[in-house]
């Protein structure tokens, strides 16, 4: 009778060990992988808190700007207008300087050391469409004036607890109907935010007749970005 050297019984050992750990790990990447097709994958999102901002907060009768910091939010906020107006003549271009100061702003502490500058207009000349989704900017001040570090289209945002590079993350909602918003997680790149994650979140369910039901929560799944 033949009996297993204790070399061969640690290779068999380790052999085995080896053979675990790859099916583990091919269990990780399998699950990971499922994890994003089904869209399971967590968003933290109140969206309770999400919010947009108030037309009364306008850049025109913000105590938070000078009036040389006021004068350079609304230059460069008309600028971001022009592709929705006309300002053809001398007369259109303070039109359009008098829809930027009239564009609702309000600071935010997105990082510990300064404060950045979010923008939202209102109605078609801002560029809103029929959902109420209009253009969202977020600057950041510079050594000439403003730097432009975020643009999207939405109707609500939230500034998320998780930081990338130094600045909170950001959830801008875009309404799609009643019941639908979809999301879209803004992570900072080091001197820009770019789009991370999108997501959807739905109110609506059908109950076991079939009907159409509001949750009280929405459920929220993963979707591809465009």
């Amino acid at each position: 009778m033949n009996i297993p050297s204790h070399r061969w019984i640690r290779h068999s050992i380790v052999r085995h060990l080896q053979s675990v750990l790859l099916c583990a790990l091919g269990f990780i990447s399998l699950s990971a992988i499922a994890q994003e097709a089904t869209g399971t994958k967590e968003l933290h999102w109140d969206w309770h808190n999400a919010t947009g901002l108030s037309w009364q907060d306008s850049i025109a009768s913000s105590r938070d700007l000078s009036e040389a910091d006021r004068e350079k939010l609304v230059d460069i906020v008309a600028s971001k207008l022009r592709p929705f107006n006309a300002p053809w003549t001398d007369e259109g271009l303070e039109e359009l300087r008098r829809l930027a100061s009239r564009a609702s702003m309000k600071q935010l502490e997105l990082s510990d050391v300064e404060k950045d500058i979010i923008v939202q207009g209102h109605g078609t000349n801002y560029g809103c469409n029929l959902t109420g989704n209009c253009p969202l900017w977020i600057f950041r001040r510079s050594a000439d004036g403003y730097q432009m570090i975020l643009h999207g289209i939405a109707q609500t945002f939230i500034i998320q607890e998780t930081r990338t590079n130094g600045r909170h993350d950001i959830v801008f909602g875009m309404r799609g109907s009643g019941t639908l918003v979809e999301l879209k997680l803004y992570r900072f790149d080091g001197s820009e935010y770019q789009k991370s994650t999108c997501y959807q979140a739905n109110r609506a369910t059908l109950d076991q007749a079939g009907a159409a039901r509001d949750m009280t929560d929405p459920r929220i799944t993963s979707c591809k970005i465009e």
